[in-house]
């Protein structure tokens, strides 16, 4: 309930790093991290016992029907959980659009010389991850493993879609391909 209530403002609030490490929101979004592991466990646990214990008919079939609400239980929180990550890799877009959209600017159709000093200068390549960095680096402190993991996978996702969209637009020379290897393996 408190995910949904200031789901949006806490997304953007988390997206600007104006939210700290013991902001009720990250707790909540790691607890159900936690929760949605330990409801699984404590499921398989229940079916294990069940399973080899000696019980009334009826009384198996209560316990299946604990499991069932079990399962609904962890789904729900999953998809409260994915919700609000899915917010806040939502909310850090208008901090990527920037990165990505430096790549219109770099020439991938190069002369020898350009070549060499698109080598030596590097102009796309080490400022995106730079960026990148900056805005990834402050959720690894406030997300727990797995939840920072999913929200890096929904952030990449959207700018493997923005990059495309721009590498599509471009043209391209032997040399030009060559500084674009270079600059995708070094964002790699």
């Amino acid at each position: 309930a408190q995910i949904e209530r200031h789901g949006p403002s806490f997304a953007r609030a988390l997206a600007s790093n104006r939210v700290g490490a013991r902001d009720p929101c990250t707790t909540v979004l790691n607890n159900l991290d936690i929760g949605v592991n330990y409801v699984a466990k404590l499921k398989a646990a229940i079916e294990s016992e069940v399973a080899t214990a000696a019980l009334a008919d009826d009384a198996k079939e209560k316990a299946v029907m604990c499991t069932a609400a079990l399962a609904e239980t962890g789904e729900s929180y999953k998809q409260v959980l994915n919700d609000a990550l899915e917010n806040i890799a939502s909310a850090v877009h208008p901090r990527l659009k920037p990165l990505t959209e430096a790549l219109a600017q770099v020439p991938y159709e190069l002369t020898e010389a350009q070549y060499a000093q698109a080598e030596a200068i590097d102009p796309f390549a080490r400022g995106f991850v730079g960026g990148l960095g900056v805005v990834l680096t402050p959720f690894q402190s406030l997300l727990s493993p797995n939840n920072f993991d999913d929200f890096v996978g929904r952030v990449l996702g959207y700018v493997a879609l923005r990059l495309e969209n721009e590498i599509r637009q471009k043209r391209f020379n032997q040399l030009g391909a060559l500084q674009f290897d270079k600059d995708l393996r070094t964002i790699m």
